[in-house]
């Protein structure tokens, strides 16, 4: 398998003006094997914090793709909270046909 992972930290900027903090990081793992396309396989998590003095917010989504010589599969979810308590919490599962790729 060839595996190419991708981090990126931008940190908590704070707007100087009116107090609000974002920040967010990415992780991103791609992986084939050079022999086999259906083999490919993508898992992508996204991470964006927010807020201001006491009030803090967090959204993560994360997500999955394989597939196989008919369909692609995803798969995802995305949970948001707000000062540690989930507000929003869903999780997916498609299957796509693989018409013409």
């Amino acid at each position: 398998m060839i595996t190419t992972t991708i981090f990126n930290d931008a940190g908590e900027n704070r707007d100087l003006e009116h107090g609000l903090i974002s920040g967010n990081t990415t992780r991103e793992r791609w992986s084939i094997h050079p022999d086999n396309p259906l083999s490919a396989t993508s898992h992508i998590r996204w991470e964006q914090t927010g807020g201001r003095d006491a009030w803090q917010t967090e959204t993560v989504a994360d997500m999955e793709m394989r597939c196989d010589k008919d369909w692609f599969y995803i798969t995802g979810k995305l949970v948001a909270s707000e000062n540690g308590e989930v507000l929003f919490d869903k999780d997916w599962e498609e299957r796509i046909a693989r018409r013409f790729v």
